[in-house]
């Protein structure tokens, strides 16, 4: 969930809220970002990622590209096992896909 509470001088913040595991997921995360006209961008920066989106804002929906860079990803050693933040290796580390977010 993607909240902006703030749009001021071609900037804009808020907060997302991610639905999706990795590291983050339910939290709350701070977000800074730029707008010019429909073209939006903005990052966040949580825990053991920082992450950037970047699209256009297209009547009520921001169609967005997402980048995530992460350093460490919880994984459990085994089946049934406790889940422990495991460092990632360079191939691991990216991750990119697409968003929308719709105006409520």
């Amino acid at each position: 969930m993607l909240e902006i509470v703030g749009d001021r001088a071609g900037t804009i913040e808020g907060w997302f809220t991610s639905a999706v595991d990795g590291g983050i997921k339910g939290q709350r995360t701070r977000i800074l970002g730029f707008h010019l006209g429909d073209l939006v961008t903005f990052c966040i920066a949580q825990g053991p990622i920082v992450a950037a989106w970047t699209g256009v804002l297209r009547g009520e929906r921001l169609e967005t590209l997402w980048h995530v860079a992460a350093s460490q990803r919880p994984a459990a050693p085994r089946q049934g096992a406790p889940a422990v933040n495991r460092w990632l290796q360079v191939f691991e580390t990216f991750t990119t896909r697409a968003d929308t977010f719709v105006r409520s």
